[in-house]
């Protein structure tokens, strides 16, 4: 499993990221800007949002493989 933190510099010191590495591939990048975003979360089933300007269109821009059962959009 994929999953990326898009902008972890304002989340609270000394938070840990073990639990989403047991899960699989985890990247973090402290801050994303807007026009890095879709490269960023492209092929990554999990995607952390906390305070990046990313737009809803952007996020669920492709969820053809998604079923209806597993969207939170």
């Amino acid at each position: 499993m994929n999953i990326v933190f898009l902008d972890a510099y304002p989340t609270a010191k000394g938070l840990t990221y073990e639990r989403f590495e047991k899960l699989g591939s985890f990247k973090v990048y402290q801050e994303t800007p807007y026009n890095l975003a879709a490269e960023r979360m492209a092929g990554c089933e999990i995607v952390i949002i906390n305070k990046n300007n990313t737009n809803t269109g952007l996020v669920v821009s492709d969820t053809t493989d998604m079923d209806s059962e597993n969207y939170r959009g």
